[in-house]
C-alpha cells in the first residue's frame, strides 16, 4: 500500500504562498445533468473548510455566518473571504472576470505569492487565473477532458491494460438499439451512460425489455457509453493529486457500499489487501498518464468490484470529490481522535429544515469542538440546511462499530 499524503501536504503550498479557492461548478461538462436550479452556484463555498487561516476564499453570494463563525472557533477556515454578492445563477468564473481590477486589488493587499485552487480545470478558470494574475493549480480543460468523459477514459484504461466494463460507445449515426442488444450478452443488463453523467444522474439500467422505449426516448444526435451492468459488491475510490512539480500523491482510497446503483457514503481507513494493493496500482498507471499530458490537481477514480474480485475501473472524477474533502477534514481532526481513527462521510438530510445555527445548538454535544473526541460529527456543505435540510458530514471516532452506532443514532434523532 501506498503512504497516504494529506490533501494539504499534496498542494506543496509553502510558508509563504497562500491558496486561493474558486470553487466553481458550472464549468464541469455534467452540470446539465446534475445541477438543482441555481442552488449548484451557491456551492462555492464548499470549500471553506480546505482553507487555511492565511488563504483566501472567493464566493458569489456570501457565506453561512454561523457557519464560518463555527469552523473558526476549531482552527478551520479563513477570514480573508471575498464576497461577490451576485444573484443566485451567476458563475464564479464570470464574476471574477467581470470584477478582475478590484478583485486584483483586494488580493495584493495579502501578503505572500498567492495560487488560484480551482474545483474543476476549465477554459473559464485559465482565463479567470490569468485577469487576477495568477497562476493556476490546474491546466487546460482539453486534458481534463480527456479523463472526465468516461468513454474516453475507458479507451485510455483499455490501452494501459486496465480492466473495464465491457461495452461501446454510441456517436450520432450508429445504431443504439443494436449495440445495446449486443452488449446485453455480458451480464443481461446494460447500463446507457452520458459521457459526463455524475451523482447517478444521466444513467438508464434497462434489460431487453426496456429497449425500444429508451431507444426512443433518448435523443439520437447524444453521445452515450454503453456498457454491461455487473453485480458488484462494493466500490472503492481512491484519491491522488498531482502537483505543480508533476508529484504524484495518495490522498487515500475509501470504500462504498452498494444498494443496486446507489452508493452509500464512503468509509475510511481500508484495511491493507491485495485488492487494495491491486487498486492502488492501477489508479498509479492512470496517474502517470494524466501526469505526462500535463494534469495537475486531484482526481479520484472510481472502482467497481465484483463478487469474484475484479476490480472494475468506472470512471475518473477528474475534479475535487466529496472524498477529498472529507480526507482533509479527516486528517485535521484526526490530530485530536484516537490514532487509527475510523470515519464514515456520509449525505445528510435533516427531517426539519434549519439554519446552522439552530442545528448546531441541537447537536452541541455531538459536534467536532477542536479537542479529543473519542467519537464526533464534522458537517460541511450546508449551503442549503436551512432550506432542504441537506449537508455532508464525516463521522469519526475510534472504530467502526463505534463510529456505526454513532450515525445510526444520529439519523434516527435528525433525519428524515
Amino acid at each position: 500500500m501506498e503512504n497516504r499524503t494529506s490533501y494539504r501536504e499534496a498542494l506543496g503550498i509553502g510558508p509563504r504562498q497562500k491558496a486561493v479557492f474558486a470553487f466553481e461548478f458550472l464549468s464541469q461538462p455534467d452540470i446539465s445533468i446534475t445541477s438543482n436550479g441555481g442552488n449548484i452556484t451557491r456551492k462555492t463555498e464548499k470549500a471553506l473548510p480546505l482553507a487555511g487561516e492565511k488563504d483566501v476564499l472567493l464566493v458569489n453570494q456570501n457565506v453561512d455566518r454561523d457557519y464560518h463563525k463555527w469552523l473558526r472557533s476549531i482552527d478551520f477556515g479563513t477570514d480573508n473571504i471575498y464576497e461577490f454578492n451576485a444573484p443566485l445563477g451567476t458563475p464564479l468564473t464570470k464574476l471574477i472576470l467581470d470584477n478582475s481590477k478590484s478583485l486584483k486589488n483586494y488580493l495584493d493587499n495579502i501578503i505572500g505569492e498567492k495560487i488560484l485552487i480551482p474545483n474543476y480545470s476549465g477554459n473559464g478558470e485559465v482565463r479567470a487565473a490569468e485577469s487576477v494574475g495568477l497562476e493556476l493549480y490546474g491546466h487546460s480543460e482539453e486534458i481534463t477532458k480527456k479523463f472526465y468523459d468516461k468513454g474516453s477514459f475507458k479507451r485510455i484504461a483499455k490501452e494501459l491494460g486496465i480492466l473495464v466494463p465491457e461495452g461501446t460507445e454510441y456517436l450520432p449515426g450508429d445504431d443504439l438499439e443494436s449495440l445495446i442488444r449486443n452488449n446485453l450478452k455480458h451480464t443481461g443488463k446494460v447500463l446507457i451512460k452520458d459521457p459526463h453523467a455524475s451523482f447517478g444522474r444521466g444513467i438508464h439500467s434497462i434489460d431487453e425489455s426496456g429497449i425500444k422505449d429508451l431507444v426512443e426516448q433518448l435523443p439520437s444526435n447524444g453521445k452515450y457509453v454503453v456498457e454491461a451492468e455487473y453485480v458488484l459488491d462494493h466500490e472503492v475510490n481512491d484519491q491522488l493529486l498531482i502537483d505543480l512539480d508533476k508529484k504524484i500523491h495518495h490522498i487515500g482510497t475509501s470504500y462504498y457500499k452498494v444498494d443496486g446503483r446507489k452508493s452509500n457514503g464512503n468509509e475510511f481507513p481500508l484495511i491493507s489487501s491485495e485488492e487494495l494493493s491491486r487498486i492502488q496500482e492501477t489508479s498509479r498507471k492512470i496517474a502517470e498518464i494524466k501526469r505526462d499530458l500535463g494534469y495537475r490537481g486531484p482526481f479520484g477514480i472510481d472502482y467497481g468490484v465484483t463478487p469474484d474480485g475484479q476490480a472494475l475501473a468506472l470512471e475518473d472524477n477528474a475534479r475535487v470529490n466529496g472524498s477529498l474533502i472529507a480526507f482533509a477534514i479527516y486528517d485535521k481532526i484526526g490530530e485530536r481522535m484516537p490514532e487509527n481513527a475510523y470515519f464514515r462521510n456520509e449525505f445528510i438530510k435533516l427531517k426539519n429544515p434549519q439554519r446552522f445555527s439552530d442545528f448546531k445548538n441541537l447537536s452541541s454535544d455531538l459536534l467536532y469542538d477542536g479537542k479529543n473526541r473519542q467519537v464526533c460529527l464534522f458537517p460541511y456543505d450546508v449551503t442549503t440546511i436551512c432550506e432542504d435540510g441537506n449537508f455532508r458530514g464525516v463521522f469519526a471516532g475510534r472504530d467502526k462499530p463505534e463510529v456505526d452506532r454513532f450515525y445510526n443514532e444520529f439519523k434516527s434523532h435528525f433525519e428524515s
